[in-house]
């Protein structure tokens, strides 16, 4: 089974796409003190922080930071996340 995204949203909107524009960005290290987040990487590449260190999410990658974590996130290049 074949799905098509299209991703035209700038900037972040809990309930669809994030996409990162031409420059590196993202939120700096952050607390997720009473809830968990998690992203799906559509296209692109976007660097995660897992806690212990920055790592390179790519296309299909799932990213799950639970409750109580300290995640980051930088893009760039169009990169795209659900």
């Amino acid at each position: 089974m074949t799905h098509a995204f299209e991703c035209d949203i700038r900037g972040f909107d809990s309930q669809r796409a994030w996409t990162f524009g031409e420059t590196k960005s993202g939120p700096e290290l952050h607390s997720r003190r009473s809830s968990s987040e998690q992203f799906y990487v559509l296209f692109g590449q976007v660097d995660i922080y897992d806690g212990r260190e920055w790592v390179t999410a790519h296309p299909g990658d799932f990213c799950y930071f639970p409750e109580g974590g300290i995640p980051g996130i930088h893009g760039a290049e169009g990169a795209c996340m659900l």
